[in-house]
C-alpha cells in the first residue's frame, strides 16, 4: 500500500515543481521553492499540533470524521479557485496571475 501510495504522490510532485516554475526565471526559483517548502514546513508543523490536539479530546472516530470533513472542504475551496487558473498554455494566463511581485525580484 505504501508503494501504491508513493506512485499515487509522485505525479502531484512532478505538476507541482513544474507549476511553481513555469514563470519564474533562473534567477528567482530558489527564492520560490524556498518560500514554499517554508510554508509547506510551518503549515505542516501546525496541523501536526491541531491534528494531535483534536485526536486527544475527540478520540479517533471523531476526530477522524473532523479532519476528513475540513478536507473536503479544503479541496472544494481550492479547486473552485484554480478552476480558472490550472491547465492552461502559458499565454492564457491573467497578468495578475503571473506578476511578479518588487519584493521577489530583489
Amino acid at each position: 500500500m505504501y508503494a501504491v501510495l508513493r506512485m499515487c504522490t509522485s505525479i502531484w510532485y512532478i505538476l507541482k515543481d513544474k507549476y511553481l516554475k513555469n514563470f519564474s526565471t533562473e534567477k528567482i526559483r530558489n527564492k520560490i521553492m524556498f518560500t514554499y517548502e517554508l510554508i509547506v514546513g510551518i503549515v505542516s508543523s501546525t496541523m501536526s499540533v491541531i491534528g494531535s490536539l483534536v485526536l486527544e479530546k475527540f478520540g479517533v472516530d471523531s476526530s477522524f470524521l473532523l479532519v476528513s470533513l475540513g478536507a473536503l472542504i479544503a479541496i472544494v475551496l481550492a479547486l473552485d479557485y484554480m478552476r480558472t487558473r490550472f491547465g492552461l498554455k502559458p499565454e492564457e494566463y491573467r497578468k495578475e496571475d503571473i506578476e511578479i511581485k518588487e519584493v521577489i525580484k530583489q
